[in-house]
Parts: C-alpha cells; structure tokens; sequence
C-alpha cells in the first residue's frame, strides 16, 4: 500500500481554521459529564447531578444539550463503536448523505454506505483490534468537534488490497466533524501516512 503524504501544516491550519469557524455563531459548552468530578468526593456530593443527555430512536443520534452545541456524548459514541469494531454501529453516526475525507488512501467517500465499505470497514478489517482514542481536549463549537487522536493496533487484516504485514502501528492524527441535526455531515481526517507505511514495513 503505497499513498500519498499529505502536506501537514496546510492540513493543520485548514484543520484550526474550521475548527475555529464552527463556534461563530454561539459560544463552544462544555459536556457536564465530561466536567463531573470523581464521584465520591466533596465536590461530587455538593454538585446537582448534571442530566444524561437523551438519544433520538434513531441508532447513532445523541441529541445535543442545551444551546444547540453538539455534545462529547456523540463523540464518545462514535468512538466506542469504532472500538467495539462495528463497522454498522460507526456508520450509523453519519447522516444518510455524510461526506468523509480521507487526506491518505480513503479520499473522498460519499454517503452512509460508502463511508461504512470504503472508509471505516478498510480500517477495522485491517486493524481488527484498533484502539482509537482522544490525545487532548477536543474544540467544540455550535456545530463541530475537531480533536487530535492516536490510533493503535496490529496490522492482522488485509488493508486496502494489502496483505497484513502483522506489525503493530501507532498512527496520530486529527478529525474534525460536522455535525447536524445530531448526525455526523462530514468528517475529515489528516496524519502522517510515510510514518504509516514505516510501521507496516511497506
């Protein structure tokens, strides 16, 4: 699997500058479960409980908390079914119509079904025990998240028409999702894919 390096710093300046433009039209919240201290501690027992944010019917909606802000919760979500490697339930995270960017091998995919066949599922198949998890606090807005993540597991599966090579990657990038109506629009995602290939010895 050879693919393209992506020019990192345009990636990371186009990265802020959405990130930043998401949170124009109202201030970023902040997730009330993400900020809850310990529990059984003093500042535990003299804060209010903070309200579970509630989920549509539809799978993969969490509905956004007072303010119109997208919550972490849909982050979270998302990134649990990417580490549950269920391609379906990651899928569902996107609105029918969703758009995601892959700057390495994936590029373009549009809509739900292209996004579970082409993007997704060609990580979890080649990946079957990723872990993907947040590096820092994610930047929140009035309708996106943008947050860096480092992605880790053993390269067992075939990747992209490659045979697995069976050596362990540690790939950090960064995301940003748009989000509306309590669906994933369109997510994109830049990293280092030269460091990728070195881990997988390609």
């Amino acid at each position: 699997m050879r693919v393209r390096v992506p020019m990192r710093d345009a990636a990371l300046a186009a990265l802020v500058l959405l990130a930043s433009g998401c949170g124009r039209d109202a201030p970023p919240a902040a997730d009330a479960t993400a900020m809850a201290p310990p529990p059984g501690t003093a500042a535990a027992q003299a804060a209010p409980a903070a309200a579970a944010p509630s989920a549509a019917a539809t799978p993969g909606v969490v509905a956004a908390p007072a303010g119109g802000a997208p919550s972490l919760a849909l982050l979270r979500g998302y990134l649990d079914a990417w580490n549950a490697h269920d391609i379906a339930a990651a899928a569902m995270f996107f609105d029918e119509n969703g758009d995601y960017f892959d700057s390495a091998f994936a590029g373009l995919q549009h809509g739900r079904p292209a996004i579970a066949e082409n993007a997704i599922g060609v990580f979890m198949r080649g990946v079957p025990d990723l872990r993907w998890e947040v590096r820092s606090d994610p930047i929140v807005g009035a309708d996106g998240i943008a947050f860096e993540w480092t992605l880790t597991g053993t390269n067992t599966g075939t990747w992209g028409g490659v045979r697995a090579t069976g050596q362990k990657i540690q790939l950090k990038g960064m995301s940003f999702l748009r989000i509306r109506n309590g669906k994933i629009v369109y997510q994109s995602q830049v990293y280092d894919s030269a460091a990728l290939n070195r881990q997988l010895g390609l």
